[in-house]
């Protein structure tokens, strides 16, 4: 473990504290995975209200898409194509799913308990359709980029590095849009008052389709983004379900910011850890940390905010 190597010299010690900063650099990329996925799953709930179950198999479609599509034509198609399918997949389920549910005279309750049950069997099928297409066994793709980068002393992998500047610059591009666009502002006040901005004569249910393609895509490039670096695997997708559940609570409930924050803590969290305890503490740790924050602020780290 960490903390007893120390007593071997100071060898020991310049060794672990380099294996400590590359456990870091690995905290930071599953930071900015969460981050890139969990934005969606906020921008998901704090327009529609929907609580998508269903948000670790669009990041596993988007994996597995860049899987086929980097192994038949060219990787980098791989990181346009993944959004797009994941974009299109957003449509077809508020379509689907979310609209026919909306129109039903039924409480919000009700409502909101069909959307759960909804975007639960929507998991399964396409935990099985993954399972129909590629195949039980865990694929991985290629790399887009094989080589090294040396970043302020630390030995960093090209593909990693990839992750994290597309992930900031991803995030970057959605923030821009929901301050600087017509339809970001609208999907801000849609979030805020749906009465109002129907009054104001705003097409909702395009708001609602543009929405759940955009948190989507995201969980698509998400996917895309790691799939040469972490197995995919049919049920994969729920484990990330559920930190992403953990990340959105801890921001606070419809905080983009806060999901941020949540997302770069638990990731490096999660990564030291490994590190410190080992890969089968990763989870344990990963829950008592946020429930650690919880206690002191219940409400989230942004709980009061709404999407931005």
């Amino acid at each position: 473990m960490f903390w007893t190597s120390r007593k071997f010299g100071p060898y020991t010690w310049a060794l672990e504290e380099s294996q400590m900063l590359e456990y870091v650099v690995h905290g930071l990329l599953l930071g900015s995975l969460y981050a890139l996925t969990s934005v969606g799953l906020v921008l998901l709930f704090g327009v529609t209200k929907v609580i998508n179950l269903a948000h670790g198999e669009i990041y596993l479609i988007g994996g597995y898409a860049a899987y086929t599509i980097s192994s038949i034509l060219n990787p980098y198609l791989a990181l346009l194509s993944s959004p797009l399918v994941g974009f299109l997949t957003g449509m077809v389920v508020v379509k689907s799913l979310y609209s026919p549910v909306e129109r039903l005279k039924i409480p919000e309750a009700d409502k909101h308990m069909l959307f759960i049950v909804s975007t639960f069997g929507l998991s399964i099928f396409l935990q099985n359709l993954i399972l129909l297409i590629w195949g039980s066994f865990p694929l991985r793709a290629a790399l887009f980029l094989s080589g090294t980068l040396n970043v302020i002393g630390i030995t960093m992998y090209q593909q990693r590095f990839l992750v994290v500047v597309f992930a900031i610059g991803t995030i970057a591009l959605l923030f821009l849009f929901l301050f600087k666009t017509k339809a970001g502002l609208a999907l801000r006040a849609l979030s805020q008052d749906v009465q109002t901005t129907k009054a104001m004569g705003v097409k909702t249910d395009r708001l609602y389709a543009l929405n759940s393609g955009i948190a989507m895509s995201l969980a698509a490039l998400g996917g895309a983004l790691v799939s040469p670096i972490f197995w995919l695997s049919p049920t994969a997708g729920v484990e990330l379900t559920e930190k992403l559940f953990a990340i959105v609570i801890l921001g606070g409930m419809g905080s983009v910011r806060g999901a941020l924050v949540a997302s770069l803590i638990l990731g490096l969290v999660e990564s030291i850890s490994v590190f410190l305890f080992g890969q089968q503490w990763s989870l344990v740790v990963f829950f008592l940390a946020m429930s650690a924050v919880l206690l002191i602020r219940p409400t989230g780290i942004f709980g009061e905010e709404r999407l931005v």
